[in-house]
């Protein structure tokens, strides 16, 4: 028996294997083995990763996703509720809310769930609500509310994966550079001045030019990034970019060069970021004991730092960058 994203994919070896059966949904899986689908969190660290909601109906013309992880499937509202419960009740004081499309959550339901109701919910059982990966043209005007009320921390990765529209249109992104920049401005409107902004932008997309590269690059310099990772294209198999790559190609030492421009910016920008918030007071969660009193910390809007002193994994601590 195959199932999950490798099932989906399938492998021609694994098909010449007599008795294989490829069961892409683990729902089905669970009614073979007669046994019931558990919904869990991970909790290998001091912040667990609690994952709402699974596939992605969006089809961007790079990326794989929505062909091995499947249609939209999110966890059932009173489902998330015992996992945040449970969160609570192992003393953990922040929670990440991850999925492949957190934006869409609920729409599968049917019974009118969204991501402002598992945010609401987060906070009140936990407290500090942190968001995974959120689409810019997702956000909506019930989150930018409860951004503003300090119900999400102020850490936001909006993936934008590139700042020239043309290059945007070919990837089959559904919003334009000036759409994106309008998101990230009405949630400056809403948090503080601290707020960390992260994304995800890709270098040598089929048929970029000199101009669309350095429209990309511009566009990140304007807006007030304070990490970004940035992949190299990578083509793969089964998606509109897979034939793009092969008829209009970046050179391999172009998409290099142009990674590395791109990250050059982003460390630039990084180190503006940590500047201007030296001296600021934030409230930092312990992660792990690093030697005999220091620790490594994360702070609200996603800074990495170190702690001198006795504290616990877990423990939410106030720290003057």
């Amino acid at each position: 028996m195959v199932t999950g994203c490798y099932a989906r994919k399938k492998d021609s070896s694994l098909e010449k294997i007599k008795g294989v059966e490829f069961i892409p949904e683990i729902e089905k899986v669970a009614q073979i083995l007669e046994s019931e689908l558990v919904y869990d969190a991970f909790f290998g660290r001091s912040r667990p990763f609690l994952k709402i909601q699974s596939g992605c109906d969006q089809f961007c013309s790079y990326c794989i996703i929505p062909f091995v992880r499947g249609p939209l499937k999110s966890v059932p509202l009173d489902a998330v509720i015992k996992l945040l419960e449970k969160i609570r009740n192992e003393n953990f004081k922040e929670v990440v809310l991850t999925g492949i499309h957190i934006g869409k959550y609920g729409l599968d339901l049917n019974d009118g769930s969204k991501l402002s109701d598992v945010i609401e919910q987060a906070h009140k059982i936990v407290g500090r609500v942190r968001l995974g990966s959120l689409e810019s043209h997702e956000i909506t005007d019930e989150i930018l509310m409860q951004a503003s009320q300090n119900k999400i921390l102020p850490h936001w990765h909006i993936p934008l994966q590139h700042g020239s529209d043309t290059v945007l249109k070919r990837m089959k992104r559904p919003y334009t550079a000036a759409q994106y920049r309008k998101s990230i401005e009405k949630i400056i409107e809403v948090t503080p001045p601290h707020t960390g902004f992260g994304t995800d932008i890709i270098a040598g997309f089929p048929g970029e030019t000199e101009t669309e590269f350095l429209e990309s690059y511009n566009f990140v310099k304007s807006l007030p990034f304070s990490y970004g990772h940035v992949f190299p294209f990578s083509p793969r198999e089964g998606t509109l970019a897979w034939t793009m790559e092969k008829t209009n190609g970046i050179n391999p030492q172009i998409k290099k060069e142009r990674a590395a421009i791109l990250r050059d910016l982003f460390a630039e920008k990084h180190n503006e970021f940590r500047s201007s918030v030296k001296g600021v007071k934030l409230t930092a969660i312990i992660e792990n004991e690093l030697k005999s009193n220091l620790y490594s910390a994360t702070t609200e809007n996603y800074l990495s730092i170190e702690i001198k002193g006795s504290y616990s994994p877990k423990e939410l601590v106030r720290a003057a960058i």
